[in-house]
């Protein structure tokens, strides 16, 4: 069974910001639910039509679809190793 995808509003609050990481620059854009829950994200390289510009986009895409089925920040992070240590909160 798969949850129901949550949808953004048109118009909402996000955010931008510059990240480093290994050397690489990259732009982010945090897109925000009405209640204040992250909802999207979007990432390119600094470096466009790069492969490694390709490979962040396709991963906020998929950070974003997870995020919209209901899946949580903390849960995504320590499930793909991001964050090794940490515990999802419940």
């Amino acid at each position: 069974m798969t949850a129901r995808r949550r949808r953004l509003p048109h118009r909402r609050s996000a955010v931008a910001l510059d990240l480093e990481h290994a050397g690489h620059r990259y732009r982010m854009h945090v897109g925000y639910f009405p209640d204040g829950a992250v909802g999207e994200v979007f990432v390119d390289a600094t470096k466009q039509n790069s492969t490694l510009d390709a490979l962040a986009a396709d991963a906020a895409v998929l950070l974003s679809l997870l995020l919209q089925h209901g899946a949580l920040p903390a849960e995504i992070g320590t499930r793909c190793g991001a964050l090794p240590m940490a515990r999802p909160q419940a």
